[in-house]
């Protein structure tokens, strides 16, 4: 397996850090934030080992905040993931597996819920999610053991960028929540946008 080396890890392991505390602060983020390094870095790293490693942070901070999750609402967001019957729910199944960026459309729809409740919920989500897209890309052949190797280079990263965000989201209002939700959306929607034109 190619590794990453000098600058570029430390570019790409710096994004990682950084998309794991948004992530965790946030409940949406990783993926917008590390992925353009990533295709930069390694175009290989999209999007089989950024959907292992976003799947991945979004368990932690579903786990971290278990009390708050609203299954109903996940299932509901699932049911359009897996087959495509909802909207929301199937424009973020299809976001994130052919980008590994599949939360804003659940970001939007959560935005006015409590911090915790969005960060949960969108993680437990986002954890299954991840699980279906990658099943769906090893089905396909695009995700193996050196997909997996690559993401597990950044686990370290990952896991400082999550610890990082536990320090501070007792910290955070919800107001600032709000705003990270939609400012990662509308990143999120320009960047694909103008990818599309």
């Amino acid at each position: 397996m190619e590794a990453i080396t000098g600058p570029a890890f430390l570019a790409f392991a710096g994004a990682v850090l950084a998309g794991a505390f948004i992530q965790g602060t946030g409940g949406i983020g990783f993926a917008m934030f590390a992925a353009p390094v990533a295709a930069l870095v390694k175009p290989e790293l999209v999007p089989g080992p950024m959907l292992m490693l976003g799947g991945e942070v979004s368990l932690l901070v579903a786990l971290r905040e278990r009390a708050s999750i609203d299954f109903r609402g996940a299932g509901f967001a699932l049911a359009g993931r897996v087959p495509g019957s909802v909207v929301a729910g199937f424009g973020s199944g299809l976001m994130g597996t052919i980008t590994s960026v599949g939360a804003p459309p659940i970001g939007i729809v959560m935005q006015n819920e409590a911090p915790a409740r969005v960060r949960s919920t969108v993680g437990a989500f986002l954890f299954v999610g991840a699980l279906v897209s990658v099943s769906v890309l090893a089905w396909a052949g695009r995700f193996g053991a050196r997909e997996a190797g690559l993401g597990a280079l950044m686990l370290l990263p990952m896991a400082l960028g999550f610890r990082l965000s536990s320090a501070m989201v007792r910290r955070l209002d919800a107001r600032i929540v709000r705003r990270v939700v939609r400012g990662v959306s509308t990143v999120s929607a320009t960047v694909l946008i103008a990818q599309n034109l």
